[in-house]
């Protein structure tokens, strides 16, 4: 399990630079996808101009999902940035953890670690 603590890039509207945290990559990219599908991810997570995961909005707001190798990613956009976790949960368990309120002491000592 990670943690990662982006703030805005100055320079570009859609960058994120991280400030602490162990996700690949010093710069990513929130992008509001263009195409039409049944179900569109709310934007897509992008690292050197690759896709590495599509955000779902759930039962918070400001709170998305996604998923990166096999693993789930919880995002939150704050208003300084975003804060990405990245978990051993999947899909359906990481929404139902995190949406009954499981799933929150581990998120704080994540947090903790970093700050």
């Amino acid at each position: 399990m990670t943690y990662s603590k982006f703030e805005k890039s100055a320079t570009n509207k859609t960058g994120y630079k991280k400030v602490a945290g162990d996700f690949p990559g010093e710069l990513v990219y929130l992008i509001e996808p263009y195409f039409v599908k049944r179900r569109n991810p709310r934007f897509s997570l992008v690292f050197k101009g690759k896709h590495l995961s599509g955000f779902f909005p759930c039962c918070l707001e400001g709170a998305f999902l996604g998923d990166y190798k096999g693993r789930g990613l919880l995002l939150f956009q704050l208003p300084e940035g975003i804060e990405l976790f990245e978990l051993e949960l999947k899909g359906g368990a990481l929404l139902d953890r995190f949406c009954n309120g499981s799933l929150n002491p581990v998120l704080a000592e994540m947090r903790a670690k970093f700050l």
